[in-house]
């Protein structure tokens, strides 16, 4: 199916993993509850679809169009979502653990109570997002644009904003000074443990946090 125009497409409940969907038109499709698990959806343009409780389980998704998709309970873990667009996606309790979102654009998606959990969101974009009660233990943060994200209750304890320890093979890291989080709201958010060194601070209050074991530069 690679390349296929499957536009408003109703593909509820149906199995299509391990498929070639790369480059596929699925705007607004229904694939919710869909097995996609494995799939190559590269490049794909699914804007507007939904994908309630699909299974995208370890899916090849660079740089595809997921705009404004209805993501909400679907399971992304370990999926390569690099250059992705998830600007305005609904990702409601959905699974993103382990996940590559290098330099993904999650600008005011929403995320509440997602499971973030070791992500990779080097140079992400997560500006106005909001990611209240989200889980980001030990989420990879370096140069993250977190600017007016929503962040409270959200868990980040032991999140790498520093970059320290991160490779991404011959590609240069970026600086941590890079990242945003001018205006992110941190209220009662757990940093326990993370690694703010050299992040840029400025104008963020971190007053209501919990910081046992937060590195400072």
């Amino acid at each position: 199916m690679h390349q296929a125009s499957l536009k408003g497409a109703r593909f509820i409940g149906v199995d299509l993993s391990f498929s070639d969907l790369s480059e596929a038109q699925l705007q607004g499709a229904d694939l919710s509850q869909a097995n996609i698990g494995g799939s190559l959806l590269r490049a794909a343009n699914v804007q507007g679809a939904m994908l309630i409780q699909a299974d995208l389980d370890e899916s090849e998704l660079q740089e595809v169009n997921l705009q404004e998709a209805n993501l909400s309970r679907a399971i992304l873990g370990q999926a390569d979502l690099t250059c992705a667009s998830l600007h305005k996606a609904i990702l409601i309790e959905a699974d993103l653990s382990e996940a590559d979102l290098f330099e993904a654009d999650l600008s005011e998606a929403q995320l509440q109570n997602a499971n973030l959990s070791r992500a990779g969101l080097i140079k992400a974009n997560l500006s106005r997002a909001d990611l209240q009660g989200a889980i980001l233990r030990k989420a990879y943060l370096l140069a993250v644009h977190l600017s007016e994200a929503r962040l409270q209750g959200a868990d980040l304890s032991g999140a790498n904003f520093s970059g320290i320890g991160l490779s991404r093979g011959k590609q240069r890291l970026p600086d941590p000074s890079e990242a945003r989080l001018q205006g992110a709201a941190f209220w009662s958010v757990n940093l326990s443990g993370a690694d703010l060194r050299g992040v840029d601070l400025t104008g963020v209050d971190l007053s209501q946090a919990n910081l046992d074991g937060t590195l400072f530069s």
